[in-house]
């Protein structure tokens, strides 16, 4: 027997994850698409994203370019504003800032990205 709670037409429709407060494991997924195009890996596995915090339809982050005179600092920051504004409508704001101080290092990458960019 198929009980009206049951029949797809009358289902609740799944939240989608754009749909809810984010949280800041899913602000770093999106980041994470966000590509340095210099270097061809991602923002967050290269170790750009820095103090990152979600509260209340507000994000505010930090980004650590390679190095003060890195041309894309601004592009990456509007590539990151631009993807958080999209992925989370629920968002009232999306404050980045590129910072240098620390000066990102290769030691902020990750591993994976360490070991693509030949560091050990």
């Amino acid at each position: 027997m198929t009980w009206p709670w049951n029949r797809p037409e009358e289902q609740a429709p799944e939240a989608k994850p754009s749909d809810a407060e984010p949280t800041v494991q899913a602000v770093r997924a999106v980041l994470a698409g966000i590509e340095d195009p210099e270097l061809g890996l991602d923002i967050v596995s290269l170790g750009i994203v820095r103090d990152l915090t979600v509260d209340h339809g507000l994000v505010r982050l930090s980004l650590a370019p390679t190095s003060p005179s890195c041309p894309v600092g601004p592009w990456m920051a509007d590539q990151a504003r631009e993807a958080l504004l999209e992925s989370f409508p629920t968002l009232d704001e999306v404050l980045v800032e590129l910072t240098w101080d620390p000066p990102w290092t290769p030691d902020d990458m990750s591993a994976e990205a360490r070991q693509a960019l030949g560091f050990h």
